[in-house]
């Protein structure tokens, strides 16, 4: 019985496959690497969104001020910093005690001052450096027990957002890309923002969207 031949591939043949490949590689990178960055704002936009509606339904189901404030991790030795990546929602500051645990069946202390914070949910919203959350400037906001965000709610600590000036009690979160332009400003990434209404209510838009006839849109 004869045996079948068997016939690999020639260097010319590999290395078309090659100059191929690296064809398709450079056209399809720059699309790839756009589409991760706009995944990576939508993805820290969605954990900050979660954070907020969390804190506002605590807020209205405890009675309650609650606390949503942005740190630089979720360790006991946590610090408040408006360029953190990470969130927790508490009653009472957590900043220092953001390691312990969730406990959302705690009755809320009545006096911040002699308290330690009741952990009621946390989050991260970026690994790295590539995504910024603008909370213009400040790192922490408060819902009131009506779930409304207000700066005079009991116990909250100063330096929150306030948007009882200009915005009429409604401001917005921007969420952006570090490296890349965003599409409103002629970029790239598709940047997307947090709109919070007056009555403390958050909703994702798109800002690069300018037709009122679309949802996505601010």
């Amino acid at each position: 019985m004869k045996s079948s031949a068997q016939r690999g591939f020639s260097l010319v043949e590999i290395m078309v496959v090659v100059a191929i490949m690296a064809i398709i590689l450079s056209v399809a990178a720059p699309s790839l690497a756009k589409y991760l960055n706009g995944l990576s704002v939508r993805s820290a936009a969605e954990s900050v969104l979660n954070g907020l509606q969390v804190a506002r339904g605590e807020a209205i189901r405890s009675n309650n001020t609650v606390i949503l404030q942005i740190v630089d991790s979720l360790e006991n030795s946590c610090a408040e910093t408006a360029q953190g990546k990470h969130w927790v929602v508490s009653h009472c500051p957590a900043a220092g005690a953001c390691g312990g645990a969730i406990d959302k069946q705690a009755v809320p202390p009545v006096n911040c001052n002699d308290s330690d914070p009741v952990i009621l949910a946390k989050g991260s919203f970026e690994a790295g450096d590539r995504v910024e959350v603008d909370l213009g400037g400040s790192a922490a906001l408060c819902y009131s027990a009506l779930g409304r965000v207000s700066a005079n709610a009991s116990n909250c600590p100063a330096g929150t957002i306030d948007p009882s000036g200009s915005g009429g009690g409604s401001f917005a979160i921007n969420v952006r890309h570090t490296d890349e332009a965003c599409m409103a400003d002629g970029g790239s990434v598709r940047c997307l923002r947090i709109a919070v209404g007056t009555a403390g209510q958050a909703k994702l838009c798109d800002p690069s969207i300018t037709s009122s006839d679309d949802p996505r849109g601010c």
